[in-house]
């Protein structure tokens, strides 16, 4: 694999490349990393995203350089490769170009590695700009690194690759785990823990019977039990480790992605993945509580 590197075809310099990050060859990192300044955009996207997979960090500072390129595949390849390498300088340095940037065309792919980083503070703009992206797989995407920052993982890619029976069922397991959540909370009063759950129930109703109607109707009154207990649940003592943050601010993100989704919706153009995405989020705000 190493000796393709060097033949005269693009084709078999790129399918070397893409084997070497398929075996995860750390020993061919260097050579990987020279990949990355190839004349042909195809070898040097494949070199970025072999050395995603390996992840190696020697490839950090070389993969940081390429997101100043012209060409916008070789830019989202090596925001994603970060992504799958991570580091907390990579963290820093991808939020403060997703800050600034208002390239659509990598937004998305900065989204997507920041969520793999855990990093929360992209819900808000990325629910935001959401209703400005026209593609499905672009707006899919964006779901689902909301989903994934909020701590869900691939829940909601995962779901929609059902069929539709097992996706169902899978949606009704998300809210008897957030009932059971509501249940044992010990910021919620009784009286309000019950009429959250039968909420839940509600919502668990009319997704089964795809009664978008009463789904939406459902979520806004949970919504509103919500921002009524809000101001009311109580800042725990810190732990002293990094990175703790109060209880009403590791809810925020979460109420932020159902409300602003639901600003985004009318009964009428509400569709399945965006069901399954707000069951998810429900599922995440109940989780912190």
């Amino acid at each position: 694999l190493v000796q393709a590197m060097e033949d005269p075809s693009s084709e078999v310099r790129k399918r070397a490349v893409t084997a070497l990050g398929r075996i995860r060859a750390t020993d061919a990192v260097p050579i990987l990393i020279r990949e990355l300044e190839d004349h042909e955009s195809d070898v040097r996207c494949e070199a970025a995203e072999a050395l995603g997979r390996i992840g190696d960090r020697s490839a950090v500072p070389p993969l940081l350089k390429l997101i100043t390129e012209q060409d916008p595949r070789l830019r989202n390849a090596s925001v994603s490769a970060l992504g799958e390498i991570g580091g907390e300088d990579v963290r820093e340095r991808l939020l403060e170009l997703f800050s600034v940037s208002h390239d659509c065309s990598m937004f998305p792919a900065l989204a997507d590695s920041l969520s793999r980083l855990g990093a929360d503070e992209i819900v808000e703009p990325v629910m935001k700009h959401l209703g400005s992206f026209e593609s499905m797989v672009f707006r899919l995407q964006l779901l689902n690194a909301v989903c994934r920052a909020l701590g869900a993982g691939t829940t909601f890619y995962r779901i929609l690759s059902k069929h539709e029976y097992d996706r169902v069922n899978e949606v009704n397991r998300l809210i008897r785990r957030a009932r059971r959540d509501v249940r044992r909370s010990p910021v919620l009063r009784k009286d309000l823990a019950a009429s959250m759950r039968r909420t839940l129930a509600d919502i668990s109703i009319s997704y089964r019977n795809e009664d978008h109607r009463g789904f939406l109707r459902a979520v806004w009154e949970f919504m509103a039990s919500i921002q009524l207990i809000l101001p009311e649940i109580p800042v725990p003592a810190g732990s002293g480790r990094p990175g703790d943050r109060p209880r009403p601010d590791r809810i925020r993100p979460s109420i932020e992605a159902v409300n602003r989704f639901l600003a985004l919706k009318e009964t009428e153009d509400i569709r399945d993945e965006g069901m399954v995405f707000l069951v998810i989020c429900i599922g995440c705000l109940l989780s912190v509580m």
